[in-house]
């Protein structure tokens, strides 16, 4: 048995898909350390499928067994007081770490626990940071007192530090998908590819203040990053890396994401440095927060995925606990019209319709809902409209009103663009989000179509919505049928 000791479901409220039997919950449980004040850092991924992680504090190597979720052992480095940080794994099951107050990188096997240190050729006072592995397995260190990249021969232990290479206050190193390594300077504000191929550093400006830390590589090959200091995650397209595009809608105010990776269900996922959340980001940049399982206000640091068990895992600092995220089948809530188009008679004097919410229905989301002119003009035939569509938690559809203005005299239909944008509180937008209102003049009874109000496959309105008719209607229609005469005789 295992020795989770808090495991609470985050979204109490989850639900079933009836089609399915998925269940639409995200469950957190932390577990303590067996060394007090170990002060986890880093966690990672072992070939093995085993997690590990840094004990800074206690200058130990932590490995949880995945399947049961307990902590088997917690390895000490071969110097004391190493202040293990970093931890990258390399695919022949051993991982690297970083020893940033010895000036040595760290290698662990991740079969047997046995520990190797590697410091010849590290300047003193490098503190070494931050590593990552290499598309050619090579592991790749960034040094935090001195601010220059090195890396280490994996077969021999040799290591070289590559000259020439300046970086400020670096944090965070991914091998990227184009071949480079991705490194965040905090105390430039810039985002930098390392090419090992041609030995060049190209440094991307971020807003100032932002002090990047923890980077990634997201499900749809971009570069992910986080901005404490401004409260964002952002994302670098690395084919394309003058374009740059930064999220904060979602973010608790004063959250500051911490660490960054991608989770199994096609998501980012950050820890936070201040209040004790972990954060899901969607490849297109909604946000939404948990809290529930995770000591309150704690500092969380590193998080890593384990994609064979659809779990995270996570390390929190001071409260000397490992925590896991499982059930990341979340299916996001997703919002939509009800239909392709809709149809309503100027009789009705306003429009209404449906926009649904399916998906996980278990927190509060919103959306902003607008009009645009097609053949119809605002302001004539339809009084333009813009408002945030909001969902209480359990909410699966609004509807949403549109006020239809009679224009003079006899017209065609006449159609009305409607839109859903910006969605909020992780949600996505569905399929349709975009959708036509088609307007009826009110003279044109013998259509067939937008005339009864109080069908809602119409679009509809109330009877007594529809009793408010224009005293002119009668003179409209008379018109309207000799008009018709007139051109039916025409082509006689």
């Amino acid at each position: 048995m295992n020795n989770w000791t808090r495991t609470i479901c985050v979204l109490a409220a989850a639900s079933v898909l009836a089609s399915s039997g998925v269940v639409r919950a995200v469950t957190i449980a932390e577990t303590s350390l067996i060394t007090s004040n170990s002060r986890p850092n880093a966690v990672a991924r072992a070939s093995n499928g085993s997690i590990w992680f840094t004990e800074e504090a206690a200058s130990k190597i932590g490995r949880i067994d995945s399947a049961t979720g307990s902590i088997t052992n917690e390895f000490p480095t071969d110097t004391p007081s190493a202040g293990p940080t970093g931890l990258a794994a390399d695919l022949n099951g051993f991982l690297w770490f970083t020893e940033q107050n010895i000036d040595k990188i760290g290698r662990i096997n991740a079969a047997n626990g046995a520990v190797d240190e590697f410091g010849v050729g590290i300047a003193a006072g490098s503190q070494p940071n931050a590593i990552a592995i290499s598309g050619s397995g090579t592991p790749y260190f960034t040094m935090k007192g001195t601010g220059k990249l090195g890396l280490i021969d994996p077969s021999s232990g040799a290591i070289t530090e590559i000259i020439g290479i300046t970086l400020s206050g670096p944090a965070g190193i991914v091998n990227g998908p184009d071949g480079k390594l991705w490194i965040t300077e905090s105390d430039s504000d810039r985002i930098s590819s390392y090419d090992p191929n041609t030995g060049v550093l190209t440094p991307f400006a971020l807003t100032a203040g932002s002090r990047p830390e923890g980077i990634t590589v997201g499900p749809d090959n971009f570069i992910w990053f986080t901005e404490p200091n401004r409260n964002r995650v952002g994302k670098i397209n690395p084919f394309n890396s003058n374009v740059v595009t930064e999220y904060s809608a979602g973010i608790t105010a004063t959250s500051r994401p911490n660490f960054i990776t991608a989770g199994s269900d096609g998501n980012l996922w950050y820890t936070t440095q201040a209040t004790g959340r972990i954060g899901r980001v969607t490849p297109s940049g909604n946000i939404i927060e948990f809290t529930s399982g995770i000591t309150h206000l704690s500092t969380l640091r590193g998080i890593a995925s384990d994609a064979t068990t659809s779990t995270l895992w996570f390390a929190s600092d001071e409260a000397n606990k490992i925590g896991k995220v499982s059930a990341l089948n979340v299916i996001p809530t997703t919002l939509q019209f009800e239909k392709l188009e809709f149809q309503v008679n100027e009789l009705c004097r306003e429009a209404q319709f449906k926009v649904t919410r399916s998906g996980d229905t278990s927190t509060g989301v919103s959306v902003e809902f607008f009009t645009s002119d097609s053949t119809a003009q605002a302001g004539s035939d339809y009084e333009s409209k813009t408002e945030v569509i909001s969902f209480v938690a359990g909410q699966t559809e609004q509807t949403v009103i549109v006020k239809i203005l009679d224009g003079d005299g006899i017209e065609d239909v006449e159609d009305v663009n409607l839109g859903l944008r910006n969605p909020t509180g992780g949600a996505v937008l569905g399929s349709p989000n975009q959708s036509i209102l088609q307007i009826f003049d009110a003279t044109r009874i013998d259509e067939g179509r937008g005339n009864n109000c109080d069908e809602a496959s119409r679009g509809g309105c109330t009877i007594s919505q529809a009793s408010k008719i224009d005293p002119t209607l009668p003179l409209l229609m008379l018109g309207a049928l000799l008009y018709r005469m007139r051109r039916r005789w025409l082509k006689l």
